[in-house]
């Protein structure tokens, strides 16, 4: 449970403010004064002080940059709340209409349910609640959140299901270029591969994690059939085996 718990604290310490008309902003004042509830609050200025850090390298300067978007965070968890499956169960209910499930991960000791609220294909808040045998917690990012920032961090931590959201490219060299994004409805996108990429997979997702897109790529030029997904966010894959080597955040607008 403290793992899982330590990688809520990484995801939301390190990616959108906790505002007074927060979905779940009740129910975090319910543990602001409990003693066993770890408690952790995250201005707008804190991540505005990324502008003023200098990047060594173009990765890092992406990095930051995606950090300068975010508003704020808030998280507040235990590992000693003796009912805490009950207590997840309950405050699955608190999000509003407007948030949409993303995610579900469950290892042998806790669950997790990730939620998004998404406007015109940007993600405005990740919100994460989890619970377990013996522990509970509840976080949220609000700001513009890009999903390659939030795959950078989930990498690092060791958490069965997140997958399908990580971002590695250790064995292919050369680029891929995927164009154009944003893309309008009903018009497909165009994917470029160097030659030794030739006979890999492609696959989309949405963001619940349903597979829309499934096919192998042979040419260096390639359609990405988008036209009939509706208006959202979804995310490309590329495969070579069982090796995910880019993702890539593809938004389809009216």
């Amino acid at each position: 449970m403290k793992h899982l718990i330590a990688a809520a604290v990484l995801v939301l310490g390190t990616t959108a403010v906790f505002g007074q008309k927060n979905a779940i902003e009740k129910y975090y004042q319910n543990y602001r004064n409990n003693d066993t509830f770890s408690h952790v609050q995250i201005t707008g200025k804190m991540f505005e002080l990324t502008t003023h850090i200098e990047a060594d390298t173009p990765e890092e300067q992406e990095l930051l940059d995606a950090l300068s978007k975010i508003e704020g965070c808030a998280f507040t968890g235990t590992d000693s709340l003796p009912n805490g499956a009950a207590e997840y169960k309950l405050a699955l209910q608190k999000p509003g209409s407007e948030f949409e499930e993303l995610m579900n991960v469950q290892d042998k000791e806790m669950e997790a349910t990730f939620f998004i609220k998404e406007s015109n294909g940007i993600v405005s808040e990740l919100l994460v609640i989890f619970g377990g045998n013996d522990g509970f917690g509840v976080g949220t990012i609000w700001g513009e959140i890009d999903l390659k920032t939030v795959s950078k961090i989930m990498q690092k931590v060791d958490m069965g299901g997140m997958d399908m959201f990580d971002e590695k490219a250790v064995e292919y060299k050369g680029s891929v270029n995927y164009y154009p994004n944003p893309v309008k409805a009903g018009q497909n996108g165009t994917l470029q591969i160097p030659e030794n990429m030739k006979g890999i997979q492609m696959k989309v997702y949405d963001l619940k994690g349903k597979e829309v897109i499934n096919r192998q790529i042979n040419d260096l030029q390639t359609q990405v059939p988008l036209s009939n997904l509706a208006p959202g966010t979804y995310v490309l894959n590329l495969y070579k085996g069982n090796t995910r080597f880019y993702i890539e955040q593809i938004v389809v607008v009216r």
